[in-house]
Protein backbone atom coordinates (compact mmCIF):
# COMPACT_ATOMS: atom_id res chain seq x y z
CA UNK A 1 0.00 0.00 0.00
CA UNK A 2 1.75 3.43 -1.28
CA UNK A 3 1.29 6.57 1.18
CA UNK A 4 3.16 9.72 1.35
CA UNK A 5 6.20 9.58 0.67
CA UNK A 6 6.75 7.00 -1.28
CA UNK A 7 8.42 7.66 -4.79
CA UNK A 8 6.25 6.87 -8.18
CA UNK A 9 8.01 6.13 -11.56
CA UNK A 10 11.35 7.25 -10.13
CA UNK A 11 9.96 11.28 -10.17
CA UNK A 12 7.07 11.63 -8.63
CA UNK A 13 6.86 11.38 -4.33
CA UNK A 14 3.91 11.11 -2.88
CA UNK A 15 2.74 14.42 -0.85
CA UNK A 16 -0.40 13.98 0.54
CA UNK A 17 -3.77 11.52 0.43
CA UNK A 18 -6.57 13.68 -1.03
CA UNK A 19 -10.18 12.70 -1.25
CA UNK A 20 -11.96 11.21 -4.37
CA UNK A 21 -15.32 10.06 -5.20
CA UNK A 22 -15.11 7.63 -7.73
CA UNK A 23 -14.22 4.23 -6.56
CA UNK A 24 -11.07 1.75 -7.95
CA UNK A 25 -8.53 4.83 -7.46
CA UNK A 26 -6.50 6.89 -4.92
CA UNK A 27 -5.50 10.32 -5.86
CA UNK A 28 -2.71 11.65 -4.16
CA UNK A 29 -0.81 15.65 -4.40
CA UNK A 30 3.15 14.54 -5.35
CA UNK A 31 6.38 16.74 -6.38
CA UNK A 32 7.78 16.25 -9.49
CA UNK A 33 11.58 16.22 -8.53
CA UNK A 34 12.92 16.88 -11.97
CA UNK A 35 10.33 19.98 -13.06
CA UNK A 36 9.94 20.70 -9.54
CA UNK A 37 6.16 21.50 -9.61
CA UNK A 38 2.97 19.44 -8.27
CA UNK A 39 1.69 16.82 -10.30
CA UNK A 40 -1.82 15.13 -9.65
CA UNK A 41 -1.34 10.87 -9.22
CA UNK A 42 -4.01 8.43 -9.36
CA UNK A 43 -3.24 4.83 -7.71
CA UNK A 44 -5.80 2.51 -9.90
CA UNK A 45 -7.11 -0.30 -7.78
CA UNK A 46 -10.15 -0.99 -9.44
CA UNK A 47 -10.45 -4.49 -11.10
CA UNK A 48 -8.85 -3.56 -14.89
CA UNK A 49 -6.22 -1.31 -14.34
CA UNK A 50 -5.12 -2.08 -17.60
CA UNK A 51 -7.93 -0.72 -19.05
CA UNK A 52 -7.55 2.72 -16.97
CA UNK A 53 -4.36 3.04 -18.30
CA UNK A 54 -4.56 2.43 -22.04
CA UNK A 55 -8.01 5.03 -21.41
CA UNK A 56 -5.44 7.47 -20.20
CA UNK A 57 -2.76 6.78 -22.90
CA UNK A 58 -5.13 7.24 -25.31
CA UNK A 59 -6.21 10.71 -24.07
CA UNK A 60 -2.78 11.39 -23.99
CA UNK A 61 -2.37 12.56 -27.77
CA UNK A 62 -4.89 15.02 -27.59
CA UNK A 63 -3.19 17.97 -27.47
CA UNK A 64 -5.28 21.06 -26.13
CA UNK A 65 -4.06 23.83 -23.08
CA UNK A 66 -7.72 23.62 -21.82
CA UNK A 67 -6.71 19.63 -20.93
CA UNK A 68 -4.59 18.68 -18.19
CA UNK A 69 -1.82 16.45 -19.53
CA UNK A 70 -1.50 12.88 -18.75
CA UNK A 71 2.56 13.05 -17.82
CA UNK A 72 2.65 9.35 -17.44
CA UNK A 73 0.69 6.44 -16.94
CA UNK A 74 2.15 2.44 -16.24
CA UNK A 75 3.08 -0.70 -14.04
CA UNK A 76 5.35 -0.40 -11.36
CA UNK A 77 6.65 -3.67 -9.39
CA UNK A 78 6.69 -2.79 -5.72
CA UNK A 79 7.88 -5.38 -3.35
CA UNK A 80 5.84 -8.39 -4.48
CA UNK A 81 2.74 -6.16 -5.79
CA UNK A 82 2.35 -4.74 -9.16
CA UNK A 83 1.25 -0.64 -8.75
CA UNK A 84 -0.26 0.47 -11.72
CA UNK A 85 -0.34 4.49 -11.68
CA UNK A 86 -1.59 7.69 -14.23
CA UNK A 87 0.12 10.78 -13.82
CA UNK A 88 -1.43 14.04 -14.67
CA UNK A 89 -0.85 18.10 -14.31
CA UNK A 90 -2.11 19.96 -11.53
CA UNK A 91 -4.14 23.07 -12.36
CA UNK A 92 -3.47 26.02 -10.54
CA UNK A 93 -6.51 28.19 -9.74
CA UNK A 94 -10.07 27.34 -8.29
CA UNK A 95 -11.74 24.36 -8.37
CA UNK A 96 -15.53 24.46 -8.87
CA UNK A 97 -16.72 21.79 -6.31
CA UNK A 98 -15.14 24.36 -4.31
CA UNK A 99 -18.15 26.89 -5.32
CA UNK A 100 -20.83 24.86 -6.24
CA UNK A 101 -23.59 24.79 -3.93
CA UNK A 102 -22.01 27.22 -1.75
CA UNK A 103 -23.02 30.25 -3.89
CA UNK A 104 -25.42 31.31 -6.57
CA UNK A 105 -23.61 32.26 -9.92
CA UNK A 106 -24.45 35.03 -11.89
CA UNK A 107 -25.81 33.79 -15.33
CA UNK A 108 -23.05 35.54 -17.41
CA UNK A 109 -20.62 33.80 -15.25
CA UNK A 110 -21.76 30.36 -15.35
CA UNK A 111 -22.07 30.14 -18.76
CA UNK A 112 -18.61 31.17 -19.16
CA UNK A 113 -17.50 28.21 -17.33
CA UNK A 114 -20.02 25.65 -18.81
CA UNK A 115 -19.25 27.02 -22.12
CA UNK A 116 -15.98 26.99 -22.09
CA UNK A 117 -15.74 23.77 -20.98
CA UNK A 118 -18.24 22.50 -23.55
CA UNK A 119 -15.73 23.77 -26.04
CA UNK A 120 -13.26 21.88 -24.77
CA UNK A 121 -14.54 18.65 -24.62
CA UNK A 122 -15.62 19.35 -28.17
CA UNK A 123 -12.00 18.54 -29.47
CA UNK A 124 -11.38 15.38 -28.44
CA UNK A 125 -14.90 14.61 -28.97
CA UNK A 126 -13.69 14.60 -33.05
CA UNK A 127 -11.73 11.47 -32.48
CA UNK A 128 -14.26 9.60 -30.27
CA UNK A 129 -13.01 10.40 -26.69
CA UNK A 130 -15.55 11.42 -24.36
CA UNK A 131 -15.13 12.26 -20.83
CA UNK A 132 -17.94 10.25 -19.11
CA UNK A 133 -17.68 11.47 -15.85
CA UNK A 134 -18.20 15.29 -15.86
CA UNK A 135 -18.91 17.31 -12.40
CA UNK A 136 -17.59 20.20 -10.83
CA UNK A 137 -14.47 18.60 -9.39
CA UNK A 138 -13.36 18.02 -13.01
CA UNK A 139 -13.71 21.89 -13.64
CA UNK A 140 -10.36 24.38 -12.27
CA UNK A 141 -10.72 27.93 -13.52
CA UNK A 142 -7.12 29.50 -13.61
CA UNK A 143 -6.00 33.15 -12.42
CA UNK A 144 -5.51 33.58 -16.17
CA UNK A 145 -9.11 33.32 -16.86
CA UNK A 146 -9.49 29.40 -18.39
CA UNK A 147 -11.56 26.77 -17.49
CA UNK A 148 -9.31 23.59 -17.10
CA UNK A 149 -10.97 20.24 -17.44
CA UNK A 150 -9.40 16.97 -15.72
CA UNK A 151 -9.86 13.27 -15.85
CA UNK A 152 -10.09 12.86 -19.27
CA UNK A 153 -9.90 9.04 -20.64
CA UNK A 154 -9.16 8.24 -16.82
CA UNK A 155 -12.37 8.71 -15.01
CA UNK A 156 -15.16 7.78 -17.65
CA UNK A 157 -12.68 4.48 -17.10
CA UNK A 158 -12.57 4.20 -13.63
CA UNK A 159 -16.72 5.28 -13.73
CA UNK A 160 -17.88 2.27 -15.89
CA UNK A 161 -16.16 0.01 -13.82
CA UNK A 162 -17.91 1.38 -10.71
CA UNK A 163 -20.85 1.24 -12.64
CA UNK A 164 -21.56 4.87 -12.19
CA UNK A 165 -21.41 5.67 -15.72
CA UNK A 166 -21.90 3.23 -18.70
CA UNK A 167 -22.08 5.60 -21.53
CA UNK A 168 -19.06 7.72 -22.55
CA UNK A 169 -20.64 9.89 -25.24
CA UNK A 170 -21.36 13.43 -26.22
CA UNK A 171 -24.81 13.91 -25.30
CA UNK A 172 -24.08 12.31 -21.68
CA UNK A 173 -21.18 15.20 -20.99
CA UNK A 174 -23.45 17.80 -22.43
CA UNK A 175 -26.11 16.83 -19.67
CA UNK A 176 -23.46 16.90 -17.38
CA UNK A 177 -22.20 20.13 -17.82
CA UNK A 178 -25.83 21.38 -18.50
CA UNK A 179 -26.88 20.27 -14.91
CA UNK A 180 -23.61 22.46 -13.58
CA UNK A 181 -24.77 25.02 -14.99
CA UNK A 182 -28.80 25.30 -13.83
CA UNK A 183 -26.89 24.51 -10.34
CA UNK A 184 -24.42 27.26 -10.60
CA UNK A 185 -27.46 29.85 -11.68
CA UNK A 186 -29.62 28.65 -8.35
CA UNK A 187 -27.07 27.05 -5.87
CA UNK A 188 -29.53 24.36 -5.48
CA UNK A 189 -29.18 20.28 -6.70
CA UNK A 190 -30.42 20.00 -10.05
CA UNK A 191 -32.51 16.86 -8.70
CA UNK A 192 -34.45 19.78 -6.94
CA UNK A 193 -35.31 22.46 -9.13
CA UNK A 194 -37.97 23.42 -10.88
CA UNK A 195 -38.71 26.09 -13.12
CA UNK A 196 -39.33 28.30 -10.83
CA UNK A 197 -36.12 28.37 -9.00
CA UNK A 198 -34.74 29.32 -11.84
CA UNK A 199 -33.22 33.35 -12.17
CA UNK A 200 -35.12 35.41 -14.01
CA UNK A 201 -32.55 37.47 -15.59
CA UNK A 202 -31.62 34.28 -17.98
CA UNK A 203 -31.09 35.11 -20.82
CA UNK A 204 -33.45 33.07 -23.56
CA UNK A 205 -31.76 30.46 -25.06
CA UNK A 206 -30.03 29.66 -21.19
CA UNK A 207 -33.80 29.64 -19.91
CA UNK A 208 -34.39 27.20 -22.77
CA UNK A 209 -31.75 25.13 -22.18
CA UNK A 210 -32.28 24.99 -18.22
CA UNK A 211 -36.50 24.20 -18.82
CA UNK A 212 -35.03 21.07 -21.48
CA UNK A 213 -32.97 19.46 -18.87
CA UNK A 214 -35.78 19.90 -16.02
CA UNK A 215 -38.14 18.18 -18.41
CA UNK A 216 -36.13 15.36 -18.63
CA UNK A 217 -34.84 15.78 -22.38
CA UNK A 218 -31.36 18.13 -22.30
CA UNK A 219 -28.97 19.06 -24.85
CA UNK A 220 -28.39 16.19 -27.18
CA UNK A 221 -24.77 18.17 -27.98
CA UNK A 222 -21.86 20.09 -26.67
CA UNK A 223 -22.49 22.53 -29.57
CA UNK A 224 -26.17 22.93 -27.96
CA UNK A 225 -24.53 24.14 -24.49
CA UNK A 226 -22.28 26.34 -26.70
CA UNK A 227 -24.92 28.02 -29.04
CA UNK A 228 -27.17 28.53 -25.17
CA UNK A 229 -24.24 30.02 -23.40
CA UNK A 230 -21.49 31.10 -25.52
CA UNK A 231 -17.29 29.75 -25.17
CA UNK A 232 -16.99 31.83 -21.87
CA UNK A 233 -15.25 35.43 -21.28
CA UNK A 234 -12.14 35.73 -20.20
CA UNK A 235 -12.70 38.34 -17.93
CA UNK A 236 -15.52 37.03 -16.61
CA UNK A 237 -13.50 33.77 -15.47
CA UNK A 238 -10.64 35.87 -14.48
CA UNK A 239 -12.84 37.79 -11.66
CA UNK A 240 -14.27 34.38 -10.32
CA UNK A 241 -10.43 33.73 -8.93
CA UNK A 242 -10.62 37.15 -8.33
CA UNK A 243 -13.14 36.90 -5.89
CA UNK A 244 -13.39 33.52 -4.79
CA UNK A 245 -11.51 34.65 -1.46
CA UNK A 246 -13.87 37.17 -0.49
CA UNK A 247 -17.22 34.81 -0.92
CA UNK A 248 -17.62 34.45 2.73
CA UNK A 249 -18.46 37.80 4.48
CA UNK A 250 -18.81 38.85 8.18
CA UNK A 251 -22.27 39.14 9.76
CA UNK A 252 -23.45 42.81 9.17
CA UNK A 253 -21.89 45.19 11.98
CA UNK A 254 -24.15 46.79 14.73
CA UNK A 255 -24.78 50.19 14.89
CA UNK A 256 -22.20 51.86 17.27
CA UNK A 257 -23.12 54.79 19.71
CA UNK A 258 -21.11 56.92 16.88
CA UNK A 259 -22.77 56.26 14.51
CA UNK A 260 -26.29 56.99 16.17
CA UNK A 261 -27.85 60.86 15.42
CA UNK A 262 -26.81 63.20 17.90
CA UNK A 263 -29.97 64.17 20.51
CA UNK A 264 -32.01 60.57 19.28
CA UNK A 265 -33.43 58.73 21.75
CA UNK A 266 -31.47 55.91 21.35
CA UNK A 267 -28.10 57.59 21.71
CA UNK A 268 -29.46 59.34 24.67
CA UNK A 269 -30.16 55.54 26.02
CA UNK A 270 -26.10 54.91 25.43
CA UNK A 271 -25.15 58.06 26.92
CA UNK A 272 -26.78 56.58 30.13
CA UNK A 273 -26.12 52.85 30.04
CA UNK A 274 -22.44 53.77 28.79
CA UNK A 275 -21.88 50.69 27.37
CA UNK A 276 -25.08 49.84 25.31
CA UNK A 277 -25.12 49.68 21.56
CA UNK A 278 -28.34 50.11 20.25
CA UNK A 279 -29.69 48.58 17.49
CA UNK A 280 -33.09 49.87 16.63
CA UNK A 281 -35.86 52.12 18.27
CA UNK A 282 -38.88 52.63 17.66
CA UNK A 283 -42.26 54.38 19.37
CA UNK A 284 -42.88 50.66 20.45
CA UNK A 285 -39.64 48.99 21.78
CA UNK A 286 -36.12 49.87 22.28
CA UNK A 287 -33.46 46.97 21.67
CA UNK A 288 -30.35 47.18 22.96
CA UNK A 289 -27.12 45.19 23.38
CA UNK A 290 -25.43 45.37 26.75
CA UNK A 291 -22.50 43.59 27.88
CA UNK A 292 -24.32 42.39 31.19
CA UNK A 293 -27.86 41.79 31.63
CA UNK A 294 -27.84 44.80 34.42
CA UNK A 295 -27.38 47.72 31.99
CA UNK A 296 -30.56 46.03 30.14
CA UNK A 297 -32.83 46.20 33.41
CA UNK A 298 -31.56 49.71 34.07
CA UNK A 299 -32.54 50.41 30.51
CA UNK A 300 -35.72 48.89 30.63
CA UNK A 301 -36.70 50.61 34.17
CA UNK A 302 -35.82 53.81 32.99
CA UNK A 303 -37.87 53.76 29.81
CA UNK A 304 -41.00 51.85 31.16
CA UNK A 305 -40.52 49.99 27.52
CA UNK A 306 -39.75 46.18 27.20
CA UNK A 307 -36.27 45.49 26.14
CA UNK A 308 -35.31 42.89 23.36
CA UNK A 309 -32.01 41.63 24.19
CA UNK A 310 -29.97 40.96 20.89
CA UNK A 311 -27.16 37.52 21.53
CA UNK A 312 -23.68 38.98 20.68
CA UNK A 313 -22.40 37.87 17.52
CA UNK A 314 -19.67 35.61 16.95
CA UNK A 315 -16.69 37.47 15.24
CA UNK A 316 -15.70 34.72 13.54
CA UNK A 317 -19.33 34.27 12.17
CA UNK A 318 -20.07 34.56 8.30
CA UNK A 319 -23.07 34.54 6.35
CA UNK A 320 -22.63 33.53 2.14
CA UNK A 321 -23.20 36.07 -0.34
CA UNK A 322 -26.86 35.96 -2.37
CA UNK A 323 -25.30 36.07 -6.11
CA UNK A 324 -21.46 35.17 -6.80
CA UNK A 325 -20.42 38.48 -8.40
CA UNK A 326 -22.78 40.77 -6.40
CA UNK A 327 -22.52 41.96 -3.05
CA UNK A 328 -24.47 40.89 0.18
CA UNK A 329 -28.15 41.81 -0.22
CA UNK A 330 -27.50 41.42 -4.13
CA UNK A 331 -26.57 45.43 -3.91
CA UNK A 332 -23.51 45.39 -7.06
CA UNK A 333 -19.61 46.65 -5.65
CA UNK A 334 -18.23 48.77 -7.82
CA UNK A 335 -15.90 46.61 -9.56
CA UNK A 336 -18.99 45.02 -10.68
CA UNK A 337 -20.67 47.63 -11.91
CA UNK A 338 -17.37 48.38 -14.06
CA UNK A 339 -17.24 45.18 -15.32
CA UNK A 340 -21.06 45.35 -16.47
CA UNK A 341 -19.99 48.40 -17.96
CA UNK A 342 -17.43 47.29 -20.38
CA UNK A 343 -19.03 44.32 -21.27
CA UNK A 344 -20.07 45.70 -24.49
CA UNK A 345 -16.73 45.60 -26.69
CA UNK A 346 -16.19 49.42 -28.31
CA UNK A 347 -16.89 49.32 -32.17
CA UNK A 348 -14.66 48.69 -34.48
CA UNK A 349 -13.41 50.92 -36.86
CA UNK A 350 -15.55 49.33 -39.96
CA UNK A 351 -18.14 48.88 -37.51
CA UNK A 352 -18.58 53.08 -37.22
CA UNK A 353 -17.54 53.33 -41.16
CA UNK A 354 -20.76 51.30 -41.92
CA UNK A 355 -23.39 52.25 -39.01
CA UNK A 356 -22.22 55.68 -40.25
CA UNK A 357 -22.96 54.84 -44.26
CA UNK A 358 -26.12 53.21 -43.30
CA UNK A 359 -27.01 56.12 -41.30
CA UNK A 360 -26.54 58.70 -44.25
CA UNK A 361 -28.32 55.85 -46.87
CA UNK A 362 -31.04 53.98 -44.69
CA UNK A 363 -32.75 52.16 -47.62
CA UNK A 364 -29.44 50.37 -48.82
CA UNK A 365 -30.16 46.44 -47.59
CA UNK A 366 -26.40 45.53 -48.74
CA UNK A 367 -24.90 48.57 -46.36
CA UNK A 368 -27.57 47.07 -43.36
CA UNK A 369 -25.62 43.91 -44.16
CA UNK A 370 -22.52 45.15 -43.81
CA UNK A 371 -23.36 46.77 -41.03
CA UNK A 372 -24.42 43.93 -38.91
CA UNK A 373 -21.80 41.64 -40.43
CA UNK A 374 -19.08 44.37 -38.79
CA UNK A 375 -21.40 44.24 -35.42
CA UNK A 376 -20.97 40.55 -35.02
CA UNK A 377 -17.40 40.48 -35.53
CA UNK A 378 -16.34 43.27 -33.08
CA UNK A 379 -18.83 41.47 -30.34
CA UNK A 380 -17.24 38.58 -31.45
CA UNK A 381 -13.92 37.48 -28.75
CA UNK A 382 -11.08 35.72 -31.01
CA UNK A 383 -7.84 36.40 -31.30
CA UNK A 384 -6.57 39.80 -32.78
CA UNK A 385 -6.57 39.09 -36.98
CA UNK A 386 -3.65 40.50 -39.16
CA UNK A 387 -5.02 39.63 -41.97
CA UNK A 388 -7.15 43.29 -42.53
CA UNK A 389 -4.49 45.23 -41.02
CA UNK A 390 -1.72 43.24 -43.45
CA UNK A 391 -3.58 44.15 -46.60
CA UNK A 392 -4.41 47.57 -45.50
CA UNK A 393 -1.12 48.29 -45.11
CA UNK A 394 -0.64 46.47 -48.61
CA UNK A 395 -2.94 49.23 -50.33
CA UNK A 396 -1.37 52.34 -48.79
CA UNK A 397 2.11 50.71 -49.85
CA UNK A 398 1.30 50.39 -53.28
CA UNK A 399 -0.92 53.50 -53.46
CA UNK A 400 2.05 55.99 -52.12
CA UNK A 401 4.82 54.04 -54.45
CA UNK A 402 2.29 54.77 -57.52
CA UNK A 403 2.08 58.48 -56.57
CA UNK A 404 5.92 58.84 -55.83
CA UNK A 405 6.22 56.63 -59.29
CA UNK A 406 3.92 58.65 -61.60
CA UNK A 407 5.92 62.68 -59.90
CA UNK A 408 9.14 61.09 -61.07
CA UNK A 409 7.58 60.22 -64.44
CA UNK A 410 5.85 63.47 -65.06
CA UNK A 411 9.40 65.34 -64.01
CA UNK A 412 11.83 66.85 -66.52
CA UNK A 413 15.02 65.10 -66.71
CA UNK A 414 17.55 67.84 -65.94
CA UNK A 415 21.02 65.86 -65.56
CA UNK A 416 23.76 68.49 -64.23
CA UNK A 417 26.04 69.96 -66.00
CA UNK A 418 29.04 67.83 -64.45
CA UNK A 419 28.71 65.46 -66.36
CA UNK A 420 29.01 66.64 -69.90
CA UNK A 421 31.32 69.92 -69.18
CA UNK A 422 34.18 67.66 -68.77
CA UNK A 423 37.46 69.42 -68.33
CA UNK A 424 39.75 70.34 -71.30
CA UNK A 425 43.06 68.03 -71.60
CA UNK A 426 46.25 70.00 -70.65
CA UNK A 427 49.02 69.50 -73.17
CA UNK A 428 53.06 70.40 -72.96
CA UNK A 429 53.26 74.03 -74.94
CA UNK A 430 54.61 73.77 -78.85
CA UNK A 431 58.02 74.55 -79.23
CA UNK A 432 59.83 75.60 -82.90
CA UNK A 433 63.16 73.68 -83.21
CA UNK A 434 64.56 70.30 -82.93
CA UNK A 435 63.91 68.40 -80.23
CA UNK A 436 67.08 67.05 -77.91
CA UNK A 437 68.11 64.06 -78.25
CA UNK A 438 67.84 62.74 -74.59
CA UNK A 439 71.82 61.29 -73.13
CA UNK A 440 71.66 58.33 -71.92
CA UNK A 441 72.38 57.82 -68.73
CA UNK A 442 75.61 56.94 -67.68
Amino acid sequence: MVQAGDMIGRRFRLVRSEDYDIPGAAVFTARDVRLHQDVTVHIITSLAPSSVIRAARRAQVIRDRRLTRVLAAGLERQGTDRLAYVVSERPSGVRLDALMGEVAFVPDTAAAIVGEAAATLMIPGRSGIHHGMVRARSLTITPRGRVMTSGLGIEGELGSQAGLGRVRSERADAIALARIFVTAVTGLDADELTSDDLPPDLADPARELCEDLLRGSGPLTLKHLTDALGTGKSSALRAVVAEAPTLWWPAAPLASAEALPAGSEAAALVEQTGDADVVSSDAAEVTVLTADADADAEVAEQTGRAVAPVEQPDPTTTRLRTRFGGAVDDIEEFHDIVLEQNAAPAPSVLEAIFERLHQRFPRSAQLAEFAEAARRRAQTSAPFNVGPLVLALLIVTVFVTAVIGASMITQPLDPPDSDFNNPSQKYPEFTIGQTPTPTPAE
